[in-house]
């Protein structure tokens, strides 16, 4: 059986605009498995990142392979390209933060002091989640660290920015939900009935979506108030 990861891209402008619109490109076994993907600023190429650690490019809009290389020891679990689109972040769970330029070639590489879980990118700043429960905050450009916060009792699961709002969010395995203000201490959002396996700001900032077994979830922001969408028999990693 084989069992490599499938990438089914909808290039609409890098946007599905129709539910039922079937996929432009798949690629079969991109990775051994994997769970992260990003396309750059440009939409002219794809990035995804495998288990097995690699990191591989796809050109588009035809799919065309790109430039493919060992990234991490362990799964890549965060991808971010820099605004000039010359230069990837990817992280890893073996806990090193690293800046590549597109064709693989090494700029640099920061040993963190946890599994990285998760990773998000706001445009001047690197957001980690860790094995540790703490979500760390770099500067993209240096990758020195700028702040962390201890927030979870265990794993962290996602992290997700609202951009020029400033505000940071966190989701972690003990089913806590946090914002990150750039002002003021985190607040625990309303905690959702499981694990949220997703967070995603909406344009205006106003509300965090999330996902989760069985369920979306709604935030919110000024109220921190918690409204479910139950999806029956589907889930949302």
């Amino acid at each position: 059986m084989r069992c490599g990861i499938v990438l089914l891209l909808l290039l609409a402008g890098c946007q599905a605009t129709d539910p039922m619109k079937p996929a432009d490109i798949i690629i079969q076994d991109a990775h051994s498995g994997g769970n992260v993907v990003r396309f750059n600023h440009a939409g002219t190429l794809l990035a995804s990142g495998g288990w097995e650690g690699r990191v591989n490019l796809w050109h588009l809009p035809d799919g065309k392979t790109g430039a493919s290389w060992k990234a991490h020891e362990g799964s890549v679990n965060g991808l971010a390209f820099m605004k000039n689109d010359m230069n990837l972040i990817s992280a890893g769970y073996d806990g090193v933060l690293v800046q590549w330029q597109t064709d693989g070639g090494l700029l640099q590489r920061i040993q963190t002091p946890a599994p990285i879980t998760a990773m998000a990118q706001d445009g001047v700043q690197i957001i980690t989640g860790h094995l540790d429960g703490t979500v760390r905050i770099w500067d993209a450009q240096s990758l020195l660290p700028v702040v962390e916060h201890e927030l979870h009792r265990n794993a962290v699961k996602a992290v997700a920015s609202a951009g020029e709002k400033g505000y940071l969010a966190s989701a972690g395995a003990d089913s806590e939900v946090y914002l990150i203000t750039p002002y003021g201490s985190p607040r625990a959002l309303q905690s959702p009935p499981t694990d949220a396996w997703t967070l995603a700001f909406s344009p205006d900032g106003e509300w965090l979506a999330g996902g989760g077994w069985f369920r979306l979830f709604r935030w919110s922001i000024p109220a921190g108030r918690l409204s479910l969408l139950y999806l029956g028999s589907h889930s949302v990693y």
